[in-house]
């Protein structure tokens, strides 16, 4: 738009025709969304080095069906929207040896999908639900530090804030008594710490690392926020060598202190499972090679 102002804009149209030919209820589901999806971008050089953006974009996750109704969701759940809204700043030294980037956020969400795990007639089902409406704001950091030709320092922090504005009615449950909580499934602080190193070897050889020290913060699991995951760390690794930009071999190493932790959590007395609780836990301590050739 000017030599200090650029704007990009863009739409997107989903068609979702979605049908459920449910064999164990004895009955057929059929119905069709459409949802149009603008976004618009403005980017200000506000000196050299510094930019400052703002972001906006409407995102779409198509509705669906659940193989039975249970006390907690119906046979139905619809398709969510979120506006996203993003202003930050992107800054650096001239000679790229210092970065430092900072954003705040905030998602406004109609009809945002929940999972949970239930009893249903025939044992425990798994199925979706929605929140009338939720939204979550928050902001982050980041920073690079290239201490040397041979090593990189990252780091990152980011705060967030999930809230059920109107958490609405599905199956037998009344949610609107969780109006103001959190939103399941929101870490509310993340973190991170990394070392980053490329150099040469050889003419003929690259030498390519990097190691992560991850934090995420505390996750509610439920709208009743009755259960909450405590944070936990993460350690992981990259470490290898490319030969002439054509052979790569590299050892890795995921969750390298083999910290126990839950991707998922259900409550046994809210899914009704007799046998307890139900729990989805992390990948332990995983190591490999990877090896690749360019062709």
């Amino acid at each position: 738009a000017t030599d200090k102002l650029d704007v990009s804009a863009g739409v997107r149209i989903d068609n979702d025709n979605i049908k459920q030919d449910n064999r164990n209820e004895g009955f057929v589901h059929e119905k069709t969304d459409t949802e149009v999806q603008p976004k618009i971008s403005l980017a200000y050089d506000l000196a050299q080095h510094m930019l400052l953006y703002a972001n906006y974009g409407r995102g779409y996750r198509s509705g669906g069906y659940n193989a039975q109704v249970t006390s907690l969701f119906d046979a139905e759940y619809a398709g969510e929207t979120s506006n996203n809204f993003e202003l930050g700043l992107k800054t650096s030294t001239a000679d790229k040896l210092f970065i430092f980037n900072v954003a705040g956020f905030y998602i406004d969400f109609k009809e945002q999908q929940q999972f949970a795990v239930a009893l249903g007639a025939s044992g425990l089902k798994m199925g979706n639900y929605n929140f009338p409406e939720s939204r979550v704001y928050g902001f982050e950091a980041e920073t690079q530090v290239r201490t040397s030709r041979y090593l990189d320092v990252l780091a990152g922090f980011g705060l967030s804030k999930s809230e059920i504005i109107d958490g609405g009615f599905a199956g037998a449950t009344d949610r609107t008594v969780y109006n103001g909580n959190n939103a399941p499934y929101v870490p509310q602080s993340t973190a991170n710490v990394a070392l980053k190193s490329s150099f040469p070897i050889s003419d003929k050889v690259q030498f390519l690392g990097f190691v992560n020290f991850s934090l995420k913060g505390k996750i509610y699991w439920h709208e009743n926020n009755a259960d909450v995951s405590n944070p936990y760390t993460l350690l992981d690794s990259r470490i290898g060598v490319s030969i002439m930009d054509k052979y790569e071999i590299f050892l890795w190493g995921a969750n390298l202190g083999d910290t126990q932790y839950y991707q998922e959590y259900g409550d046994g007395q809210l899914t009704g499972s007799l046998a307890g609780d139900t729990v989805w836990p992390g990948q332990p301590r995983t190591v490999g090679v990877d090896v690749a050739v360019k062709f």
